[in-house]
């Protein structure tokens, strides 16, 4: 019997949230670099920060696990956090080198005078055996890191995770998705250093989602370097707030979602009978872009009505590309039935509904669009499809909800037992609703319980990730 995993954060404020759109504005933090923390930031009993990077819009947090990447909206006072954490590396204060320009810096907290520095380079001495793991900034001003592993290291040993995120290893580059907050790993440079020699290398990733290198070739007499590389990274946007929520590469075409306010968000019909809504119908609205491998854009398209509308999260297999968030659109949000045995709302039954909607990739059509909620305010945070079935969770406040029991010992629960519950469901291939269930349980009409994350594993094991851990069986 398959199993689904799910975490359920149980909450009092507002869920967390990072904008990905880059803000113009400056900080004058970020033109000093890496700057040692010297009680700028409080440690704890495990995790030490031994410099730190800020920028309006996040921080880099250089710590004795690895890395902290906090991502900030000031606009709606969130962030949100994704951690690389090395397996088994050395990271102590004693084997930091500053490697480039070093500048003082003073600052007043707690009525005292305190005396710091920024580096613009820093190297970690032997974070594995013979292997250095160096920190700068190039000539754009963009982050990186390199691994310079030296005769008598093993590349092999380099281990890290994702805390906090999920990954998803596709063709030789890594996803990495928070709740908001993702970035784009393409499988990094590699190369000796006394020659320049190109060597293949490839991520591996173990059934613990730990990742490490595998490289084709012995090096065992040379100095490796390993330089992880953005290949390509873009602006993308109007003249108000854009967001991008999550993407995937399927091996030929990007595909990106997210919501828009701008009404010169710039879009683009390729014709053909493809969905297209070329213009902003209300305050925010969801849009889908395509890329081809050359990063050239292939179609751009709202999707929304009059309301404020929002996709939270996208999953492609095969022919097919789901999205889901929520919209307070009514009769304006361009639902689709596609007619026989699949589940369709074609009305909002609250304030804010939840929305499934499918396309066809190679039609570019809007094949199913539906609403799912009650009749008070109901949100999805994921899908996934795994080729067989269409999972999607999220949060509600409505106790009214369409609940499917399957039966054979699936987990099921009829009614919302919190102020706010999670929901699960389950569609087939022929996207008729097979399973849906609240999953909450409190002691206080306070408590809030919701799922942000769903997905699976290569053996198609379910997992959702969040706050605290529950294993339940589904038919």
């Amino acid at each position: 019997m398959k199993k689904l995993y799910l975490l359920i954060c149980f909450v009092i404020s507002t869920t967390l949230l990072a904008d990905s759109k880059k803000n113009s504005k400056t900080n004058y933090l970020e033109q000093i670099k890496f700057i040692k923390n010297n009680n700028l930031i409080k440690n704890n009993s495990n995790i030490k920060a031994f410099y730190l990077f800020r920028s309006y819009s996040r921080e880099i947090i250089i710590t004795n696990k690895g890395l902290i990447f906090h991502y900030f909206n000031w606009k709606k006072n969130r962030y949100d956090r994704i951690d690389l954490e090395f397996i088994n590396a050395e990271i102590n204060e004693e084997n930091f080198i500053n490697a480039g320009k070093t500048i003082p810096i003073s600052y007043y907290m707690s009525n005292k005078n305190v005396e710091t520095f920024s580096t613009e380079m820093l190297v970690v001495k032997n974070i594995y055996p013979n292997i250095d793991w160096k920190l700068y900034f190039d000539e754009e001003g963009n982050f990186k890191y390199d691994f310079v592993v030296y005769p008598g290291g093993d590349a092999g040993k380099i281990c890290w995770r994702y805390k906090f995120a999920n990954t998803k290893l596709n063709d030789n580059e890594i996803l990495v998705k928070s709740m908001e907050a993702s970035h784009y790993e393409n499988i990094p440079l590699a190369y000796l250093n006394n020659n320049n020699e190109h060597i293949n290398v490839e991520y591996i990733q173990n059934k613990n989602h730990y990742f490490t290198f595998k490289i084709d070739r012995s090096y065992e007499k040379d100095t490796l370097i390993i330089d992880p590389v953005v290949v390509w990274a873009t602006n993308y946007g109007g003249s108000n707030t854009d967001i991008v929520t999550d993407l995937e590469f399927d091996g030929t075409y990007l595909w990106v979602t997210g919501y828009t306010a701008s009404a010169n968000f710039p879009t683009l019909n390729p014709g053909s009978g493809s969905y297209y809504q070329g213009s902003l119908s209300g305050s925010n609205d969801i849009f889908l872009l395509q890329f081809d491998n050359m990063q050239n854009l292939v179609w751009a398209t709202f999707l929304g009505g009059t309301g404020n509308d929002q996709a939270n999260a996208l999953s492609q297999q095969g022919n097919y590309i789901f999205l889901t968030g929520s919209t307070t659109s009514t009769n304006t949000f361009p639902t689709v039935n596609p007619g026989g045995s699949a589940y369709f709302a074609g009305t909002n039954g609250g304030s804010t509904d939840a929305f499934v909607c499918r396309f066809n990739k190679t039609t570019r059509q809007l094949e199913w669009n539906t609403f799912y909620g009650g009749n008070n305010n109901d949100i999805a945070y994921d899908v996934f499809y795994d080729n067989y079935n269409i999972y999607v969770c999220g949060r509600t406040w409505s106790g009214n909800l369409t609940t499917v029991d399957p039966g054979g010992g699936a987990y099921f629960q009829g009614t919302k037992d919190d102020q706010s519950d999670g929901f699960i469901l389950k569609f087939g291939n022929n996207l008729g609703l097979k399973w849906a269930t609240y999953y909450g349980k409190g002691t206080s009409s306070n408590n809030e319980d919701y799922l942000y994350k769903i997905f699976s594993d290569t053996s198609h094991s379910m997992d959702c990730r969040s706050c605290h851990l529950s294993k339940l069986d589904f038919g």
